[in-house]
């Protein structure tokens, strides 16, 4: 008889079938999921080669975002997200700018919505990102695959383990078969 002695720490794990990112898409067409997991392998790629910080800011603004943004893009106040990740704007500005060499688009832009002159002056400031990889066949936007991805890491496991699996770039959650998702967050 075999006994459960702690979770199954894993890095840099992607797994063979990531059935439940298909179910956080909504997709059953084979074509489309061929394309699905092509993204997300090629995102995982990228994920492994961001640092422990960029990953986590990443993981921060797709599950803070606002939620007119997925599946195009996510974007949150700039001022908001330097709180969230204890980072100045600039230093913000300076860790997006690295992705972009991974296919993360980033802008920094003000809203146009007017503010009574009375009032403390508001940051109007957001920062939107996209993740749009030039793969051969799949070139087009798929933040959706991101936000799914850090959705289903979110939504099945505890925050500490949430963190941990971003840190380690385990993806195991992502499949029934390879990731257990916490028991009180079921």
């Amino acid at each position: 008889m075999q006994q459960k002695v702690g979770p199954i720490k894993r890095v840099e794990f992607f797994p063979e079938h990531p059935d439940r990112l298909y179910n956080y898409l909504k997709i059953t067409d084979q074509n489309e999921i061929e394309e699905a997991y092509a993204l997300a392998k090629f995102f995982f790629e990228a994920l492994k080669l961001m640092t422990p910080l960029e990953r986590h800011v990443l993981a921060v603004i797709t599950h803070h975002t606002c939620p007119m943004g997925p599946p195009e893009n996510v974007h949150i106040n700039i001022e908001y997200l330097a709180r969230l990740v204890s980072l100045s704007r600039e230093e913000m500005i300076s860790l997006f700018s690295r992705l972009d060499c991974l296919d993360i688009v980033t802008q920094v832009y003000e809203t146009d919505h007017k503010e009574d002159e009375d009032l403390i002056k508001k940051s109007r400031e957001i920062i939107e990102i996209k993740y749009e990889p030039l793969i051969m066949d799949y070139s087009r936007n798929a933040t959706d695959i991101v936000i799914a991805i850090f959705k289903c890491i979110f939504d099945n496991l505890c925050p500490n383990c949430a963190n941990r699996a971003i840190k380690d770039v385990d993806l195991s959650i992502l499949s029934t078969s390879t990731g257990f998702p916490e028991d009180q967050y079921t």
